[in-house]
C-alpha cells in the first residue's frame, strides 16, 4: 500500500508541475504578445505623425506656389 501511496504522489507533483509550466509559458506569452503590441503601437503612431507632416508640407507648398 505504501508503494501506491507513494506513486500516486510522485504522479501529484508531476502534474503539479506540468501545470506550473504551462502557467509560467502563457503569462510569458501574454507579456511578450502585450510588448509586440505596445511596439506596433508606437509605429503606426509614428507612422501617422511623418504620413501627416508630409501631407501638411505637401498642402503647403502647393498653397505657396499658387
Amino acid at each position: 500500500m505504501g508503494r501506491l501511496r507513494a506513486q500516486g504522489a510522485v504522479e501529484y507533483l508531476l502534474i503539479m508541475t506540468l501545470v506550473l509550466i504551462i502557467l509560467a509559458w502563457s503569462i510569458y506569452n501574454l507579456r511578450v504578445a502585450k510588448r509586440q503590441h505596445e511596439n506596433l503601437a508606437d509605429f503606426l503612431s509614428s507612422s501617422e505623425d511623418r504620413f501627416n507632416e508630409k501631407i501638411r508640407s505637401e498642402i503647403s507648398s502647393s498653397l505657396d506656389s499658387s
